[in-house]
């Protein structure tokens, strides 16, 4: 992830999509979704999109049973998590990796579910980036 420490002398993975992105060599980065990326690379993340670079989250939060707060009729906790991801400007896309067809399905369907409300999305918020930890 671009928050992730580089051993000394190294550039740290913010360092080279940095120059990625100054180098106009792609079109999209991939960023892992963790507590620590959401911190340290928001920065990047304007950049990125000042620069007309797309970002693809990848390694989706994973939906806990005790995150069942988010789960409403039609909207399932993994496609909270999802619909939380994207709810992020920054966030181009998402990747999940889903384990079945029925997952699969589940994954497509969440732009449909029923949106997150504000509430959800601060509850979210402070569990996931304030005490660093799993999201959904």
């Amino acid at each position: 992830d671009v928050g992730h420490e580089a051993p000394e002398g190294f550039p740290t993975r913010l360092d080279v999509a940095r120059k990625v992105v100054a180098s106009k060599s792609s079109e999209a980065l991939g960023m892992t979704y963790t507590p620590k990326e959401q911190t340290t690379g928001l920065e990047f993340m304007r950049e990125a999109k000042r620069a007309g670079l797309g970002i693809v989250a990848l390694d989706l939060p994973v939906a806990f049973s005790e995150h069942k707060f988010l789960e409403r009729p039609g909207r399932t906790v993994a496609q909270a998590s999802i619909q939380f991801v994207l709810a992020n400007e920054y966030v181009t896309s998402a990747m999940v990796r889903p384990g079945s067809v029925d997952e699969l399905r589940e994954a497509v369907a969440a732009p449909s579910a029923p949106a997150l409300t504000m509430g959800e999305l601060e509850r979210i918020i402070e569990l996931f980036i304030h005490r660093g930890e799993s999201c959904c």
